[in-house]
């Protein structure tokens, strides 16, 4: 029972470690997209360092 219990834990884990790096990266386009998206439009983009 143990064992299982322990099995459980690691796919959950594993899981939740995927979700993470895919909504890192899902934020971190947004990022960059939206910083593009200003840049094209002309909004000065000083005050964020780019």
């Amino acid at each position: 029972m143990k064992n299982f219990n322990q099995d459980i834990r690691f796919k959950y884990q594993e899981r939740a470690h995927r979700f993470t790096v895919r909504f890192l990266s899902l934020v971190i386009a947004g990022i960059v997209l939206g910083a593009i998206l200003l840049r094209l439009m002309g909004v000065s983009t000083d005050n964020v360092g780019w």
